[in-house]
C-alpha cells in the first residue's frame, strides 16, 4: 500500500480529513503511505523487527506492541 491514493479514496469516502483520522499498521509501507497522504499513523509492532523497522523509518512514530492498548484508549476518549 505505498500508493497514498488508496488512504485518499479511502478518506473521501469517509467524508474525512486526514487530521480526523489515524492509520495503524505494522509495515514500512504503510507509514510511508500514511506519511504522503498526511495522516498520523501509529506503529503495530507485535515483533522486534517490526518495530525496528518502523523505528528506523521515522523514530518519531509513536509505537505499540499491543493493540489493546489502543482500544484502551480510543474508549477512553
Amino acid at each position: 500500500m505505498p500508493d497514498p491514493d488508496v488512504l485518499h479514496r479511502a478518506l473521501e469516502t469517509l467524508d474525512a480529513a486526514p487530521g480526523e483520522c489515524v492509520l495503524v499498521g505494522s509495515s514500512v509501507a504503510e507509514q510511508t503511505a500514511a506519511r504522503r497522504a498526511g495522516l498520523p499513523f501509529i506503529g503495530h509492532c507485535p515483533t522486534e523487527p517490526v518495530r525496528r523497522a518502523l523505528h528506523a523509518t521515522d523514530p518519531g512514530t509513536p509505537l505499540v506492541a499491543d493493540l489493546r492498548t489502543l482500544l484502551t484508549a480510543a474508549e477512553q476518549r
